[in-house]
């Protein structure tokens, strides 16, 4: 029973040169996104308080669902997904154009600030995933199809 003194070989690939990195831009803006998303719901819990009736638990609920699809959103975005971006884009600036009204119903002082500290991590959030470095991470990765031969018409 002799002991084999040599291993199988192991292959070494670095993840990194399969996967493109994620530019900082995203990274940044998926941040900012579910920063403003945490500071609305909670604020929103804040001002209704606790729910005591079933209509509340059914606004609650579906105060949750919106919560959800609401981090879900950003969540699709660091997946490298576009159709997630320009729908976080879309949905962003609907919320932007909201603003306005909200700190115009707003009740005191730190509602009208809390709204605009959320309206301009939305608006940041926007501006960086619409910059060159980002758009160029979300476009799709062609460098698997051959090249046409030289000479070729």
């Amino acid at each position: 029973m002799s002991e084999n003194p040599y291993s199988a070989p192991t292959a070494f690939i670095e993840a990194e040169s399969l996967i493109a990195k994620r530019p900082r831009t995203v990274q940044v803006a998926v941040c900012l996104l579910l920063l403003s998303v945490s500071a609305g719901f909670i604020h929103g819990l804040i001002q209704n308080g606790t729910p005591k009736d079933i209509d509340a638990w059914i606004i609650l609920a579906l105060t949750a669902i919106v919560f959800c699809l609401a981090i879900g959103i950003p969540s699709l975005l660091l997946w490298r997904l576009n159709w997630a971006r320009w729908l976080n884009i879309v949905l962003s600036a609907l919320s932007l154009s909201l603003t306005p009204w909200a700190i115009e119903e707003s009740a005191t002082d730190v509602e009208m600030i809390l709204y605009s500290i959320q309206a301009v991590m939305d608006l940041s959030a926007v501006g960086l995933l619409l910059l060159p470095v980002s758009a160029r991470w979300y476009r799709p990765n062609n460098s698997f199809k051959p090249r046409p031969l030289r000479g070729s018409a």
